[in-house]
């Protein structure tokens, strides 16, 4: 029978690359779909989108202003600005989401994201430009790529780095007749692994969700998590990890260090900072 250190060496590494469905849903896909839906539905959004299309229709950059009218000019940029940032986040995101899945850094996966998305950017505004200014593709998509190249790095560092962080989260109840205030955290979780959650782990910057149904990744910071499921009757045991008391089965010591096992089999360190309070809940339990 394996230790419980080797079981959650093998969660954290096996069975989150390889296992547990990687991400919520379907995996990377589901993932970024849900991200730009929730984009898409935010009118900050599209107000910054249709002042900067504004904009560049009234200024014509790269002679657009000497070959087009004001109309022509707003309905190029439109589709340039558009198309371009849908097509390239989604790639982007798709390509950086499977990336960090498999451990890599997220510079590196951002990085690799944005190569990822400057050749459909680069072909999508190639056949724009063809259209509106009659040139052959080939020509134009060549003219095109370098730029697509350093603004579709620039792009994916900066919606990482540069957005907001998640808003406040609202508290989640296990009364149903509290039910009704939504939570920032379980909203989020696909409704294949339900709602009990057993713990939450740190990963960068998403937290790993586990029921006894599946895990599942939410972008959030664990401290956003960990004032979500206040009311949940839940503690942080770790720098990286919230459990909820209810599904901790037995505290376990081995080699001086002091673990948490959970319903699901799962072995959770206890850092030192928490020790104190952990043994004081569980000691007994």
């Amino acid at each position: 029978m394996p230790c419980p250190h080797h079981r959650v060496a093998s969660f954290r590494k096996t069975d989150y690359v390889n296992g547990m469905d990687k991400f919520a849903n379907d995996g990377p896909l589901a993932f970024t779909l849900r991200e730009m839906r929730g984009l898409g539905r935010s009118a900050r959004f599209w107000t910054v989108l249709a002042g900067i299309i504004a904009l560049l229709g009234l200024v014509g950059p790269f002679d657009s202003f000497s070959e087009m009218s004001l109309a022509e000019r707003t309905l190029y940029w439109g589709l340039v600005v558009v198309g371009s940032f849908a097509a390239g986040l989604f790639v982007s995101m798709l390509t950086t989401v499977a990336a960090e899945g498999k451990g890599v850094s997220t510079p590196v996966a951002l990085l690799l994201g944005s190569l990822a998305a400057a050749l459909p950017i680069a072909v999508y505004n190639g056949l724009v430009q063809s259209v509106f200014f009659r040139n052959g593709f080939p020509a134009e998509f060549a003219e095109v790529l370098p730029y697509s190249l350093v603004i579709s790095v620039i792009v994916a560092f900066t919606y990482r780095y540069g957005r907001p962080d998640d808003p406040e989260p609202r508290p989640v109840f296990d009364d149903p007749a509290r039910a009704s205030v939504p939570s920032a955290l379980v909203e989020k979780l696909p409704h294949r692994i339900g709602r009990d959650v057993i713990s939450v782990q740190a990963q960068d910057h998403y937290v790993n969700v586990t029921t006894p149904l599946g895990s599942a990744l939410v972008l959030m910071k664990l401290s956003h998590a960990e004032r979500d499921l206040a009311d949940l009757d839940g503690l942080r045991v770790h720098r990286s990890w919230w459990v909820r008391k209810r599904h901790v089965k037995r505290l376990v010591r081995a080699d001086g260090r002091l673990r948490v096992e959970t319903s699901d089999g799962a072995s959770i360190p206890v850092g030192r900072k928490y020790r104190e309070q952990v043994l004081t809940l569980f000691e007994t339990a």
